[in-house]
């Protein structure tokens, strides 16, 4: 083969290669990211503060949060402002008391002996209780301990900082 018949060739792949690569980025004109809709599958990272409380709670990493949007698995205030979002997307929304945690209950604590929980509780250290909820040490006594079992952000106004990691379109089958 000849130099000149080697540079045609070249010219010849070139210009298919162009072609290609070309008709592949056309395939993705058009196309969006998914953004959250009824029924998607939305993954998120979140952190949760109580500003007043200084209290906050972090998930992100290993650890992030996935769900169906509109399924009533987080809070419906919060659920409404993601409407729209899409992966890489941030967005800080602020709730009110009533729309997170409730009000703060003061009927709300009970005392237990001591002797019932783990010697190196402390106040204000948060426990689960046998059935998960969180409950905080609110008093400890020589022999008795108080417990609040008001959620720790009860009564707060709440700022949620979330970054959307995915969201995929769920189809169902009959």
């Amino acid at each position: 083969m000849t130099t000149h018949s080697k540079l045609i060739m070249f010219v010849i792949l070139l210009v298919g290669l162009t072609v290609t690569t070309a008709w592949a980025s056309v395939g993705n004109v058009g196309e969006t990211a998914p953004t959250i809709s009824f029924g998607a599958k939305v993954t998120m990272e979140y952190t949760v503060t109580a500003p007043a409380k200084a209290l906050a709670l972090k998930i992100d990493g290993g650890d992030s949060l996935s769900y169906v949007q509109g399924g009533g698995q987080v809070k419906p205030a919060l659920e409404a402002a993601l409407y729209g979002l899409k992966p890489g997307d941030r967005k800080r929304v602020v709730l009110s008391p009533d729309q997170g945690f409730g009000p703060y209950d003061e009927s709300k604590k009970i005392m237990v002996p001591k002797e019932n929980l783990p010697p190196e509780i402390h106040q204000g250290m948060i426990l689960h209780d046998p059935t998960g909820h969180l409950v905080t040490v609110a008093r400890i006594a020589d022999d008795s301990v108080t417990l609040d079992l008001n959620h720790p952000f009860a009564g707060q106004p709440l700022v949620i900082d979330m970054h959307i990691l995915d969201v995929e379109q769920v189809t169902h089958s009959l």
